[in-house]
This record gives C-alpha cells, structure tokens and sequence, in this order.
C-alpha cells in the first residue's frame, strides 16, 4: 500500500482535476507518477508544465525521449517507468522485445539517428557516472546540431526519471 494518499483520478477535483485532464487529454492515460504529486498541488502544476513543455519539445521528440526515459528507468530499477516507456517505444517507435533488449545492454543499438542516439549516450553516460562526462562529448553533440539548451534538456529530462524513481519507489506507490 502505497505510504502517502494521492487524489485518484476520479476523485479529483478543482485544479488537481484540471491538471489531470489536460495531461490525459496530451498523452492519452494518466500516470501513477504524475498522481504521486497530487499530494501537492502546486508542484503537481508544475510537473504538468513540465511533461507539456516535453511532449511539445521539437528537438527531443517523442523516440528520443521515451528513450531516455526507458534507459535511465530501467538501470534505475524503477519497473513502473520501463514498463510505461517500454510499452510507447513498441507503439510508436516499432520497436520489438528484441529491439530493447539490444537497447537494455548496448545503449548503441538505439534504433534512432546518429544525431539522437549521440544525445542518448551522452545522457545515459552522464546519469550513470556524472563525473565521466567531458567538453568533447558536448561538443559533439553541438557539431551532431544539438544546443546547449537541447542537453540541458536531455540531461534534464533523465535526471528527472531518476528523482521520480527515488520517490515512487520510497512512497511504496506500486504497492495497491
């Protein structure tokens, strides 16, 4: 049983109600994650704002993201988040079981361009050994076209699956 009490998608109400709706009416289902934060309002409107500002992200599209998503889920433990991730890169990415079990060993069988498999190594790289990363790995990415608000981004966008990770698995929120 999960530790805290969130709002339940048909028990909410007011701007938690809301904010519930626009993100389902984005992405079509309502994360466990994201109902984690109904606990507190204004940091689940923040959170909203987050996820569309990604889901709206020209540069980091939807296969990279879901990507790096998977990745840093998946070394991380955090199964609610592979699954979830997993299940988007087999609809929308065509990706097979086979597809990411070679992503799951060897980040370099990303079937992406050169351009976003570059910015995924680089995010994976980092969030597993932050101190690994050097001026050269951002500079190819800026050569690959990437800016350096796009690894900002990026390496955002991993860190956060890190910290939702911590919480939803110390907050027991996968336990019914």
């Amino acid at each position: 049983m999960p530790l805290i009490h969130v709002v339940p998608p048909d028990q909410a109400q007011g701007e938690i109600k809301e904010v519930y709706d626009a993100v389902k009416a984005v992405t079509g289902v309502l994360p466990r994650p994201l109902q984690m934060s109904s606990v507190s309002p204004e940091l689940l409107k923040i959170q909203a704002r987050i996820l569309k500002y990604f889901v709206g992200n020209p540069n980091l599209g939807l296969p990279l993201a879901a990507h790096i998503r998977y990745l840093i889920a998946s070394h991380n433990n955090y199964q609610f988040c592979t699954d979830f991730n997993a299940s988007l890169l087999t609809m929308f990415g065509n990706l097979t079981e086979e597809d990411l079990d070679a992503v799951g060993k060897d980040v370099t069988a990303a079937k992406l361009d050169d351009k976003d498999r570059a910015m995924l190594e680089f995010v994976v790289k980092a969030i597993k050994d932050p101190s690994s990363t050097r001026a050269a790995d951002t500079q190819r990415l800026r050569e690959l076209g990437w800016t350096d608000q796009d690894i900002f981004d990026a390496l955002y966008h991993g860190a956060g699956m890190v910290s939702a990770g911590i919480m939803f698995k110390a907050l027991k929120m996968d336990e019914d």
